[in-house]
């Protein structure tokens, strides 16, 4: 099983699999923080994301979860910014980075 998105709750990163674009790793993050929050209307099958947890200092997958994969609508510059249209009314004008505070996690 390939996974597309890890969460590490202990480090709070999230880090995208190497094996997708640029754009998809930033699509894999902008849905997992959507998710929960919009259902979206369109979807184009699902992302896969595996959770992580340091047991006794090795880091081991302790669940795996399937998330909807929205349907990107093309991208629209405005002035001199781009702005991304996700079914389900989210918007992100700058890909999000890999780590930071997560979203849905305790």
């Amino acid at each position: 099983m390939r996974i597309d998105l890890t969460v590490t709750p202990q480090t709070k990163t999230l880090t995208p699999s190497g094996y997708l674009t640029k754009e998809e790793a930033a699509h894999v993050i902008r849905d997992w923080n959507a998710y929960g929050n919009t259902t979206p209307q369109d979807t184009n099958g699902t992302w896969t994301v595996g959770f992580i947890h340091f047991i006794d200092g090795e880091a081991q997958v302790t669940s795996i979860l399937t998330i909807p994969r929205s349907v990107e609508r093309e991208a629209a510059t405005v002035g001199h910014r781009r702005f991304f249209v996700i079914d389900g009314g989210a918007t992100a004008t700058n890909p999000p980075r890999s780590t930071g505070p997560l979203a849905m996690v305790a």
